[in-house]
């Protein structure tokens, strides 16, 4: 072997090695960094088993990761965006309710009961008269708060929808632009941050994606196709109100196609907003309305049509007492013999009776609150089994992807040795050279 030879073979040498000491210094550098996947070094060897890097254009370093990984993590991402959504917010939604509490509404038409029946006890008192408007006052502006607190955290989530699609074009346009500057670079650190985007929008909303041949991601929410290579198409919330009630379809932009979207904070926030909380708002107004209307039948039944209650009820928000009350309690059991107690015990029974769909009033409302409870339960359950899931996926992408110190460090040494061994070999040929050219 000639002489040349051997000093190319060291230069080669020194230079690759010098390169997988720079890649692993970097890999050390960004042990912390949030989304880095570890880098590695393409060394080649030749027939005579010397290490050198790639030519011909050939891309020097190659990311670890594992795309099968990263495509379950993206997937099971989904579902815990939509628990956890589901989670918090039907927990607000419980929370106005305020149960079992003084001032839940089952305390207060449990009070509003009791001052019936303490009426019977003196059906001609006034005091007992004006207990028992001052709770059906407290009754109603309970069900004033709850129907009012609903409609706002309806309204709040439909807010929080409409900035979620925001959010969504822009992780989808990031996405876009980073598959273009990509394709015109080996910066792999453009690819982390892809991955990050990637990560960010699968939370917000299920999507299906896929990698092409020359390194892009095709990304489709629904089945709708957002991100193709560096082209975007945008998605849009088209919402109509009806009595103050949001309903919400998700489209694309460009064709006004409908998108089907369940999964994600997204999806969780659109059926919150288009079922869950109009149907527990239904049911309150049905429960309030029918009470109102109940109330008011037996009142005029034996009072000679006064109605305890406004006769234009429509539901929670607007169950109001009869205003006459104020100046005239009175008017609340009036009958037309002193002494008769056997109106205000049939008022007060009627809680026991089964007025809406076959169940009491109490029933009912109990319905309505476990319904509540189970789904936070439930929600909870599943938020807590769905992190179990992700975090360890996320173990095995970063048993994968991840950084290790220790075997960072292992390689330093050897890549550190091998460039030595390079030195000292460049070295013995310059003194070789040396001792000839003094010998000529």
């Amino acid at each position: 072997m000639s002489i040349s030879n051997i000093i190319e073979i060291g230069r080669r040498s020194l230079f690759a090695q010098q390169s997988a000491i720079n890649t692993t210094g970097r890999n050390i550098a960004n042990v912390n960094t949030v989304g880095y996947s570890r880098q590695r070094l393409n060394l080649r060897q030749d027939l005579t088993g010397v290490s050198y890097l790639g030519s011909f254009g050939q891309e020097a370093t190659t990311q670890i990761r594992q795309s099968f990984t990263d495509m379950q993590i993206w997937r099971e991402n989904s579902t815990l965006g939509q628990f956890s959504t589901d989670a918090s917010s039907l927990a607000q939604i419980q929370d106005v309710f305020a149960e079992p509490t003084d001032a839940g509404i089952a305390n207060l038409m449990s009070e509003f009961w009791n001052s019936w029946n303490d009426l019977s006890n003196d059906p001609d008192s006034e005091t007992a008269k004006i207990v028992v408007r001052d709770k059906a006052i407290q009754l109603s502006n309970g069900f004033n708060r709850v129907h009012d607190e609903l409609l706002n955290h309806h309204n709040q989530i439909h807010l929080e929808m409409e900035d979620k699609v925001v959010q969504i074009n822009d992780a989808i346009e990031q996405i876009a632009s980073l598959n273009q500057q990509i394709l015109n670079t080996d910066d792999h650190s453009l690819k982390d941050t892809r991955a990050l985007m990637v990560d960010e929008l699968s939370q917000m909303v299920d999507i299906s994606v896929a990698e092409t041949a020359n390194g892009e991601l095709n990304i489709a929410i629904g089945g709708m196709v957002v991100v193709s290579g560096q082209e975007v198409n945008k998605i849009k919330a088209q919402s109509t109100n009806t009595d103050g009630i949001w309903n919400t379809q998700i489209e694309l932009e460009d064709t006004q196609q409908k998108i089907n979207i369940f999964g994600g904070e997204l999806g969780s926030l659109l059926k919150l907003q288009n079922e869950t909380i109009p149907n527990t708002i239904n049911e309150l107004n049905t429960f309030a309305k029918s009470f109102a209307d109940k109330v008011n039948e037996v009142h005029t039944n034996n009072t000679n049509g006064i109605s305890f209650f406004d006769t234009n009820v429509t539901g929670a928000g607007d169950i109001a007492v009869n205003s006459d009350f104020m100046n005239n309690p009175d008017l609340v059991g009036q009958v037309e013999e002193g002494g008769d107690s056997s109106f205000a015990l049939e008022m007060f029974n009627l809680q026991n009776e089964n007025v809406i769909d076959g169940k009491t009033f109490g029933e009912f409302y109990t319905g309505i609150i476990t319904t509540i409870g189970s789904k936070v339960s439930e929600a909870n359950y599943l938020t807590e089994a769905q992190s179990m899931v992700l975090n360890k996926l996320e173990i095995d992408r970063m048993s994968v992807s991840g950084v290790s110190l220790d075997e960072e460090m292992t390689h330093m040494i050897q890549y550190e040795q091998a460039y030595n061994a390079a030195a000292k070999l460049v070295s013995t040929v310059d003194e070789m050279l040396s001792s000839i050219l003094n010998i000529v």
